[in-house]
């Protein structure tokens, strides 16, 4: 994860906290990295979420299905 920390730094979430305190902190948080493959779903809808994620490559969609079975694209 040391090779992300400037990309992490760079994120609103960590703003303005030096990159050394960031090792410390993602130390203390028992921080992870984990790759996904494309079109692989990270998170479904109604799955109960117990950790944060940074998107430190790449990108990732979100997507919801309303009443009627259509996809809406969110972000």
């Amino acid at each position: 994860m040391e090779k992300y920390l400037d990309v992490i730094a760079g994120s609103y979430l960590f703003q303005g906290v030096a990159p050394e305190q960031i090792a410390e902190m993602l130390k203390c948080l028992n921080a992870f990295q984990k790759s996904y493959s494309r079109g692989e779903v990270v998170f479904a809808e109604g799955d109960a979420v117990t950790v944060l994620g940074l998107v430190l490559k790449g990108s990732v969609f979100l997507q919801k299905t309303d009443y009627q079975g259509n996809t809406l694209l969110m972000a």
